[in-house]
Formats: C-alpha cells, sequence, structure tokens
C-alpha cells in the first residue's frame, strides 16, 4: 500500500517512500485502572465491536487483540460467527486472541519479553 498524496507530490523515482509500512496486529481495547492495576477494557456492544473486527479484516490485519471482557461480546458478533463458513471470507481473517493486562499483551508483541 501507498499513499496516493504523497505519490503526487514525488517525483517517479522516489515513489517508493511513499510506501504504507503498516504492522500486522492491532489492539482493540481501553485502559481502566482497578485496584491498583491497569486493566484492558473490553467493548460493551456487539455492533461497534463487529465493526471494529470488520475494520482489522478488511486492513490485511494477522492478530487482533481484544480485552478478555469482552469475550462474551465478541462470541456474539456476525465476525466470530462467521469465522467456520471459509465461503465467507477473500483472505484469511485475523486471529483474535483475549489479554486481562498489558503483561498479556508485551508477552504477545514483543518476542523474548
Amino acid at each position: 500500500a501507498a499513499s496516493q498524496l504523497c505519490a503526487l507530490s514525488m517525483p517517479g523515482y522516489e515513489k517508493d517512500r511513499c510506501a504504507v509500512h503498516s504492522s500486522e496486529s492491532a489492539i482493540c481495547a481501553g485502559l481502566r485502572l482497578r485496584s491498583g492495576h491497569v486493566e484492558l477494557a473490553g467493548i460493551p456492544v456487539k455492533g461497534l465491536l463487529d465493526l471494529k473486527l470488520n475494520d482489522a479484516y478488511m486492513l490485511g490485519l494477522k492478530h487482533l487483540f481484544l480485552a478478555s471482557a469482552s469475550r462474551e461480546v465478541y462470541e456474539s458478533t456476525v465476525f466470530y460467527n462467521s469465522l467456520s463458513d471459509v465461503l465467507h471470507w477473500h483472505h484469511a481473517p485475523p486471529s483474535v486472541q483475549l489479554c486481562d493486562d498489558l503483561a498479556c499483551l508485551a508477552h504477545s508483541l514483543i518476542p523474548n519479553f
């Protein structure tokens, strides 16, 4: 992928400088302080979570991290219920991992943490 605005302003031989480098992972959760510990806060609305999941799919992300508190909502989404339908997908959907806190994210995102 490349930035079209950037490419318009660059001479032809420099257009490769406009490449968009994106991560293959995203975190879809908020933060909250509970009993002195930072936890991941979930998305409580099924429709909003479905939108986020579909956005991650459209962006071609490979991994998506959700708050463990979102498990019940996640398992009720159209996205989740379509995972086993191979005809629903044009490419592989992102794998979803549930995490409770920042330590879980760090262990998943940072090798040898």
